[in-house]
């Protein structure tokens, strides 16, 4: 009797632990089909996830991030096969399509930290991005596929696509996430339809506003170009903690730039502004383009080099941001592909890139 009496709070606490872990799956499946994003993320640690498994676990937060992101796999997939499959328009106008499609989503910061917690995913099975292939898609589990739709948008569309055509790459939204930060970074408030135009050498879609902001910054990457662009030498006018404040001028267009102590462009944020103190200040304000109210740095003071350059000159960036960009593209190999975009980049397909090349490319008349 004693024996059985000292079992019996193990076995009690033993079940109360499984009923806690049933009821935490229950409540994340209620959350995440009610829209409750944050209350999962609040109550999911994979470090203890309590019921689920680390895979898992990572992937409600995922679906958790997409949701507060408005990020729907399934109907943004359905909104690129529909362009994909579009009979009535060229290659190029699919690939402008379906970029701008994914740039479209591209509002929200979440979208980044739900990229990482499919990335987790993977890992906790000793997988990563590279796996995530048309010809090896069939052998991942259902876990490991919905991770990998997430993370790679030319895989969503193969699995959409029952013609046979499929594109055998691992490309990463992420990639194209930080070349829409980068371009967003030099001119704020440019659309996802200029993007993905620009990207794609189609400029007739870009605004005065967006082409003032590119020639501005090409000026200020190299003076040479200043006056062939229309613009005046960029003026020096103050300095904020590590970085030099720049007034670029034209007939009837102003801007202020921001560069670092290596010269290169940073990043700013969409329609805020500070002061010489860190203090926010008016759009009002900025419009007087003096050195007390000017753009307001990326977070982590980010630059167009450390952003965007760096990586363009790394094998699978670049292979990336090239697959995804002729995504309509059914005839050329990979490899032709990314060396194509390498030369009409900077020069040649084994060139580096650097700001001043860049910008050229995403030039009216580069």
């Amino acid at each position: 009797m004693l024996k059985i009496l000292f079992f019996l709070p193990i076995i009690f606490f033993t079940a109360c632990e499984i009923e806690t872990e049933e009821s935490n799956r229950y409540q994340v499946s209620q959350d995440l089909d009610k829209g409750n994003f944050q209350a999962v993320l609040d109550n999911l640690d994979c470090d203890n996830p309590n019921g689920f498994t680390a895979e898992e676990c990572h992937i409600n937060r995922g679906m958790a991030y997409f949701g507060l992101a408005g990020y729907d796999i399934t109907s943004i997939g359905e909104d690129m096969f529909k362009a994909y499959s579009d009979k009535n328009i060229n290659e190029t106008a699919k690939t402008i399509k379906i970029t701008s499609i994914l740039l479209d989503r591209f509002k929200n910061p979440y979208i980044s930290q739900g990229i990482n917690e499919y990335k987790f995913a993977l890992k906790t099975s000793n997988k990563d991005k590279g796996d995530c292939i048309a010809d090896r898609f069939s052998e991942l589990s259902d876990n490991e596929q919905q991770s990998c739709i997430s993370i790679n948008p030319i895989l969503l569309l193969n699995v959409l696509d029952n013609s046979g055509d499929k594109t055998n790459a691992s490309v990463d939204l992420q990639d194209l996430i930080d070349v829409e930060k980068s371009i967003r970074g030099i001119a704020p408030n440019i659309s996802s339809e200029e993007i993905a135009n620009m990207l794609n050498n189609n400029f007739e879609k870009t605004s005065s506003e967006t082409q003032n902001q590119i020639d501005a910054t090409q000026c200020l990457i190299d003076n040479s170009l200043c006056k062939k662009l229309g613009f005046k030498n960029p003026l020096k006018i103050g300095e904020y903690q590590d970085f030099q404040i720049w007034r670029l001028s034209k007939l009837n267009f102003k801007t202020l730039k921001l560069t670092n102590n290596f010269g290169s462009i940073v990043l700013v944020e969409e329609n805020r502004y500070i002061t010489p103190k860190s203090e926010s200040c008016s759009e009002t304000e900025y419009h007087k383009y003096s050195n007390q109210c000017f753009p307001k740095p990326s977070e982590n003071n980010e630059t167009l080099t450390s952003v965007l350059v760096d990586k363009l000159n790394k094998d699978e960036f670049k292979t990336s941001i090239a697959l995804m960009l002729n995504v309509g593209d059914t005839k050329d190999s990979e490899q032709k592909q990314v060396d194509d975009f390498m030369t009409e980049l900077c020069g040649n397909a084994n060139c580096e890139v650097t700001e001043s090349n860049l910008m050229n490319y995403l030039a009216e008349d580069n």
